[in-house]
């Protein structure tokens, strides 16, 4: 799965990557980024997106984390859609109005996990990121969708992030990851012209068992209030462990 991940690049690295205008917006660095919070997304405008973005172009928005399909009667106050499974996102109500035709990336450094491990009391938090720095940023395979409000007084835009089987060297730390797309990709995902598979990664590229890396970080990531660059600093033996 995907519960929280970390996007430290720059806004001017963002556009460069990503093939689109700089946004009147001040992206700040985010080392700890949850569900339901509002999350940097990059999408392909719409006629009616009513952003000033030219249709077809590339654009970044801010969407909140956890899917509200259009059709739902209100916003739900548990269990977010964050995460939708690969394997099934083409069948499921909730996703795949949004995967026929409104998919986006979701621009991200690394993610986090936390790993059950015999003798010790609780999860040990652990980093993941592809190992090269030229692959970072990176971006997930996102679905959005935009819920509005009884009377079509609010509005709402949303996003969930795709998973998929953890590659082998990182199942033991947990059984899903996220789909992380190499850049060559990008392309296809967003293209509404292409009507996607049942399989939701056919045709696509994601990075390899070898493209990542992992270490263990502090449990200070644990705490969602917690921000900052020494989130995301290897772990040490010397440093104390907040249970």
């Amino acid at each position: 799965m995907c519960g929280r991940y970390v996007l430290e690049a720059s806004l001017d690295d963002l556009t460069k990557r990503f093939g689109i205008e700089s946004p009147a917006t001040n992206l700040a660095p985010r080392y700890n980024i949850a569900p339901t919070q509002p999350v940097c997304a990059i999408r392909l405008a719409g006629e009616d997106s009513e952003t000033g973005t030219p249709a077809g172009m590339r654009e970044m928005v801010m969407m909140r984390w956890g899917l509200v399909p259009f059709w739902m009667k209100e916003v739900p106050k548990s269990r977010p859609l964050i995460n939708a499974r690969s394997e099934t996102v083409a069948e499921k109500p909730s996703f795949r109005g949004s995967y026929r035709h409104k998919r986006c990336l979701v621009p991200a450094d690394g993610w986090y996990e936390w790993e059950a491990r015999s003798g010790q009391r609780g999860k040990q938090p652990v980093y993941i990121r592809p190992r090269s720095p030229q692959h970072r940023p990176f971006a997930f395979a996102g679905l959005w969708d935009c819920w509005t409000g009884p009377g079509g007084d609010n509005w709402l835009l949303s996003l969930s992030i795709l998973t998929m089987p953890a590659h082998r060297s990182m199942a033991h730390i947990h059984h899903r990851m996220p789909v992380a797309l190499t850049d060559d990709s990008y392309d296809a995902w967003l293209d509404p012209g292409h009507h996607p598979p049942a399989d939701a990664l056919s045709g696509l590229r994601i990075f390899g068992d070898d493209d990542y890396e992992t270490f263990d970080v502090s449990t200070r990531v644990n705490h969602v209030t917690a921000d900052g660059p020494e989130l995301i600093s290897a772990y040490g033996p010397d440093q104390p462990r907040l249970l």
